[in-house]
């Protein structure tokens, strides 16, 4: 028998380790560079996850207003990666390793679970599980930094990932007891952000939210596209990466069944690519029951914006600034219940000014359309659809009869064995 040195040992422990597919070791961030490495690396081009509009290898923030989509689009991008699709919204799509990691800090497992599902059996019939390499963390249940941060790492040790998906920036700040609008915090979360991507070669999409202020006063306006400067937080937040994105709404744009509605994707900040889609969006329409965006054309951004002041000039001096908006007694209930499902998909229970913001929203009209004696509120209430009590909404049985999909066909994993 050999003797039990510690080098024997650790030859042990290396072997039982081989054995049982343990996590390997966290690979070294190189920091510093010979010369002869920056020069035989100088005609090295900058590679893309989307050309143009994601890059790899890189921190990326997509930003916009709360409710729009920014959560649905990058579920969707991480589906066309895991399907090994080559093209996502007609754009070039190159991801070798064909598997997303999706860090969820705001939606539960069973929440992300049927949404993904909506979309995933609208892009794809007949899918089998254990074919969508896609990892869910369930980051809302971790109280501090160094849980979460361990968590995400080691399945990067064990797996390689072309995009990974935190869904929101704005929840890493109480991780590190941190203030949003402080620049140190964000810096050190961001510092973070930067060496992860540096050490496992991977892309990080940060979700980010708009300010509501910012939002409403454009809108005023007559704008519509996020700007870099309408990030809520701290001025670091946008300096530090080199690749922002915005998801921008159009409140306007809500169909007669209040189905579907525009956004436009586009880029604003774009120090690693071209400027393409920096002065032109990306035109989507986004349909509420599928959770899918679709890709309408490319808009020139500039000629857009002044199209839609002019617009705004036009109503205002026809009808006082008030366009015609379809009665709540015009809408399906089959389109009020799915938009109460909307409304109602991050709390059970809304207090007056966040469920009129959320219809505001959702149906396209003003607050006094919603709030009037017969207006959208009332509506809903006098149909049963939602509750009121002591200034509080909640959604009733009612209108849950047909808002949820079944999902009994498609053999979903319990709890225990869910792939993700």
């Amino acid at each position: 028998m050999d003797e039990l040195t510690p080098e024997y040992i650790d030859s042990l422990k290396n072997q039982m380790i081989g054995n049982i597919g343990e996590i390997a070791p966290s690979p070294e961030e190189k920091n510093t560079y010979s010369f002869k490495e920056l020069w035989q690396n100088k005609d090295v081009e900058q590679r893309f996850l989307l050309p143009d509009l994601i890059p790899a290898n890189a921190v990326a923030i997509i930003i916009g207003e709360d409710g729009i989509g920014k959560t649905q689009i990058m579920t969707q991008l991480t589906l066309s990666i895991a399907l090994g699709h080559s093209h996502f919204m007609g754009i070039d799509l190159y991801a070798p390793n064909k598997r997303c990691m999706i860090v969820a800090t705001e939606d539960s497992r069973e929440k992300f679970t049927k949404a993904i599902v909506k979309q995933i059996t609208n892009l794809k019939s007949n899918i089998q599980p254990d074919e969508i390499n896609i990892d869910f963390v369930e980051g809302s249940n971790f109280d501090e930094f160094e849980g979460f941060k361990n968590e995400i790492e080691k399945n990067l040790r064990i797996n390689k990932y072309d995009l990974i998906v935190i869904d929101a920036l704005s929840d890493l700040f109480t991780f590190i007891d941190g203030e949003i609008n402080s620049n140190s915090h964000a810096r050190k979360l961001l510092s973070w952000a930067q060496k992860m991507v540096n050490t496992y070669h991977v892309t990080l999409m940060l979700i980010h939210h708009a300010a509501k202020t910012k939002i409403v006063t454009k809108q005023k306006e007559g704008k519509l596209f996020v700007e870099k400067g309408d990030s809520q937080g701290a001025g670091a937040i946008t300096q530090k990466p080199r690749t922002i994105l915005a998801l921008s709404h159009d409140p306007k744009s809500l169909s007669p069944d209040g189905l579907r509605y525009r956004n436009y994707l586009h880029v604003v900040k774009a120090n690693l690519m071209s400027k393409k889609y920096f002065n032109n969006a990306i035109e989507l329409e986004f349909n509420t029951q599928t959770l899918l965006h679709e890709r309408n054309t490319l808009v020139d951004i500039n000629a857009f914006e002044m199209g839609v002041q002019s617009e705004t000039v036009s109503e205002m001096n026809n009808n006082n600034g008030r366009k015609p908006k379809p009665m709540p007694s015009d809408i399906p209930m089959n389109t009020h219940r799915e938009n109460i499902s909307i409304i109602f998909n991050e709390s059970d229970v809304l207090n007056r000014e966040e469920i009129v913001n959320k219809m505001k929203l959702i149906y396209g009209v003003g607050s006094t359309k919603i709030e009037s004696k017969d207006g959208y509120l009332n509506h809903l209430i006098e149909s049963g659809l939602i509750s009121s009590q002591a200034g509080l909404f909640k959604r009733t049985n009612k209108s849950m009869q047909f808002d949820e999909p079944d999902f009994s066909s498609l053999n979903l994993p319990s709890d225990d064995d869910a792939p993700f």
